[in-house]
């Protein structure tokens, strides 16, 4: 019978592999490679990870867990300066320096997904979270939900473009100004929808 894997040690494990990464593209991934990289045996990857796909979708896993802790509102009743802040906050962790990488290795393995034979599906899950989200809060302002969809998506997909900008760029002050903008559209939007 195999031995267990240790979850601390595999946590480590990923905590060093996405260090590892900083610099390098995922279609790069071997256990080999990696292996040596990280001063290690690939056999202790093939032990903790078992083949490379397990290996990179925990990978990525780990990336968008990280990416997203702590960003998750506690519930759609905030207010609209509440959910300004909320916002802003999102943007300004994702032009943290530290989460620059992390952010391109998440966008490389979504846009890997749709190739693959079993796609992941995470970055999907995720952007559907969001959109769903901001569809709520915008029901609870008092918009009907065919165009609460609509300005959702419209706003999570500028987040998302803001944040592939900065990812490509490393420009923080465009970024900002452009969500600045994007969010000042998105409350006249609203304002103006609630007065009809």
């Amino acid at each position: 019978m195999a031995r267990p894997t240790s979850p601390g040690r595999k946590i480590e494990l990923l905590s060093q592999t996405l260090d590892y990464f900083q610099d390098k593209p995922l279609s790069d991934l071997s256990f080999r490679t990696l292996a040596d990289g990280l001063g290690i045996s690939s056999y202790v990857l093939v032990y903790h990870f078992g083949n490379r796909e397990q290996l990179l979708n925990e990978i990525v896993n780990f990336v968008e867990v990280r990416l997203n802790e702590g960003l998750r509102p506690v519930s759609a009743d905030l207010t609209v300066e509440g959910f300004r802040e909320h916002a802003n906050f999102i943007l300004e962790r994702s032009l943290d320096e530290r989460h620059r990488q992390s952010q391109r290795l998440a966008f490389e393995a979504a846009m890997q997904d749709p190739t693959l034979e079993r796609p992941r599906g995470t970055a999907v899950k995720i952007f559907n979270y969001w959109v769903s989200f901001v569809t709520r809060w915008l029901k609870n302002q008092g918009i009907d939900s065919a165009p609460a969809r609509i300005e959702a998506r419209l706003l999570v997909s500028t987040l998302y473009g803001i944040e592939f900008s900065y990812v490509i760029s490393g420009v923080q002050e465009q970024s900002r100004e452009t969500w600045a903008k994007a969010m000042e559209n998105f409350l006249a939007s609203l304002d103006r929808s609630l007065r009809e």
